[in-house]
């Protein structure tokens, strides 16, 4: 008994050590969390994700019995495969075989685990060694809510500070890229983060201008639909947002009359009835915990906040939310 002991104990602070080591060498490859506080835009949320591509290892031992392939699972080792979360991709390990992302933190964690399932060590103690190491972060968090996608559809719900530069960053660069690989079957639900003051009125993060801008993109995608939408806030990131000479910017009459929305009736909608679809919007922003600009939220129960490039959010993307779909342009 006390050789077992002993022997585990030794390959513990083995693999303890190693494992940090490796893991530690590779950090600055990583992404910083999320702060905490509500409504708190960092540049670090929108640190671009390297995404390397390297042939996948594969995640199971294979023989061949009478002819036929058959597929042997290694419990301590599929469980870690889906456990450690890879520091460059924010993928699981199992995530990054299956889209071919490379991992090579993760591959020294398996390394380490085939010498502890070798050991003697049981799949409960395997599993509670990889959790305790240091990881990276998993692009989404779960929201708790039921999953609601469909086959055929991508259902995104999009939360959003007018004049917040991730936000409009978020609409001009990342989800034309989304559009583009998704097409038809991405069913975009549009709402803004606002909050209340102790007297009832309406406030945002960045004054008075976001309050007015909030309610007026409101106005459009309850009035002329997303694909309006879509248009004004195009026209929005460059005559409004991105304008840095006062002389050249543009309004909102401007965009409105450049997308074909009659400024006069989205005016009309402003003043007599954006305040309270700004109120449903909120308590959907409750509901998803979305206080963050941009949060993204996948099929009602997968939430990504920042404005990460399409580019390199695509493989988690293929992989944990449209892996039930079909017809996605450059998913596996």
């Amino acid at each position: 008994m006390l050789k077992i002991l002993c022997r585990r104990f030794v390959l513990f602070a083995f693999l303890v050590v190693v494992a940090l080591a490796v893991v530690l060498s590779i950090q600055g490859e990583g992404i910083d969390k999320k702060p905490v506080s509500k409504k708190v835009e960092t540049k670090a949320e929108q640190k671009a994700i390297p995404q390397p591509v390297s042939t996948p290892q594969p995640s199971v031992s294979k023989e061949q019995s009478g002819g036929e392939q058959k597929v042997i699972t290694v419990p301590g080792i599929d469980d870690a495969k889906k456990i450690y979360v890879c520091i460059n991709t924010g993928l699981t390990i199992a995530e990054s075989e299956k889209t071919g992302a490379l991992c090579p933190d993760g591959d020294k964690v398996i390394k380490y685990v085939n010498k502890m399932t070798e050991g003697g060590w049981t799949n409960d103690e395997i599993k509670d060694i990889v959790s305790m190491l240091k990881m990276g972060r998993s692009f989404f968090r779960d929201t708790g809510i039921a999953y609601c996608g469909t086959k055929d559809k991508l259902r995104l719900d999009l939360f959003l500070m007018s004049y917040c530069p991730y936000g409009v960053k978020y609409v001009k660069e990342v989800l034309p890229e989304m559009m583009k690989d998704v097409g038809d079957m991405l069913d975009i639900n549009p709402h803004y983060i606002m909050g209340k003051d102790e007297k009832g009125g309406l406030n945002s993060l960045h004054g008075q201008p976001e309050v007015d801008g909030d309610l007026q993109q409101v106005c459009v995608r309850e009035k002329w639909g997303v694909k309006k939408w879509v248009d004004y806030m195009g026209c929005f990131a460059d005559k409004i947002f991105n304008v840095g000479d006062p002389s050249l910017k543009k309004d909102w009459k401007y965009c409105a009359g450049e997308v074909g929305i009659d400024a006069d009736k989205l005016g009309e909608c402003v003043d007599k009835e954006a305040k309270t679809l700004a109120e449903k919007d909120m308590e959907i922003m409750n509901k998803y915990q979305a206080y963050s600009s941009p949060t993204a939220v996948f099929d009602c129960n997968k939430a990504l906040a920042g404005a990460i490039p399409y580019s390199s959010v695509k493989p988690a993307l293929c992989s944990i939310v449209l892996a039930d779909k079909e017809g996605i342009k450059g998913c596996p």
